[in-house]
């Protein structure tokens, strides 16, 4: 049987990562990975066409078994992954789809407010209260200062009386 040809190419990869399917959760070797799917070695593979869950590090990668052999498996993923995040484990693990744009899904409005919007909150809320000290005090010495004015010139005018002298009066 002759293989497709690749939509992409796969990076060589030896990551250690926890297999969840039908089967007990067992330990997996990640071969090779790429944004639409990875091969993988075990003691023994999923079956094709299930769908499983693969644990690596914090990340959780969802897929379906494509083929299955006696230790090894491919599986395609659900959504695209961002190959860099899993090797380091660190940033966003699911790339936008196409078409999507920057489109955030429930999920990942659930995702940012448990994580992004509280940092992003006190920081706002930090800004704020800086703009408003200073503000503060620019209002308090302009109104000060109009203050200031407004007595100067009472105080000139208050208690004289200005007379107007007409000639031949």
């Amino acid at each position: 049987m002759e293989q497709a040809p690749r939509i992409e190419d796969r990076t060589k990869v030896m990551i250690r990562a926890r297999l969840r399917d039908a089967g007990p959760e067992r330990e997996v070797c990640i071969l090779n990975l790429s944004s639409r799917g990875l091969a993988a070695s075990a003691d023994y593979a999923p079956r094709r066409g299930e769908i499983v869950e693969l644990v690596v590090g914090r990340n959780n990668l969802v897929g379906q078994v494509k083929w299955s052999g006696p230790r090894r498996f491919g599986i395609a993923f659900r959504n695209r992954i961002s190959v860099m995040s899993v090797i380091s484990g660190e940033g966003e693990l699911e790339l936008a789809k196409a078409g999507q744009g920057n489109a955030l899904r429930g999920e990942d409005l659930a995702r940012l407010g448990s994580r992004r919007f509280p940092l992003e909150c006190m920081l706002l809320a930090g800004a704020a209260a800086v703009a408003t000290f200073y503000l503060s005090g620019f209002a308090d010495s302009a109104f000060g200062s109009l203050h200031s004015v407004e007595e100067a010139l009472m105080g000139a005018g208050g208690g004289t009386s200005v007379s107007a002298s007409v000639p031949g009066q």
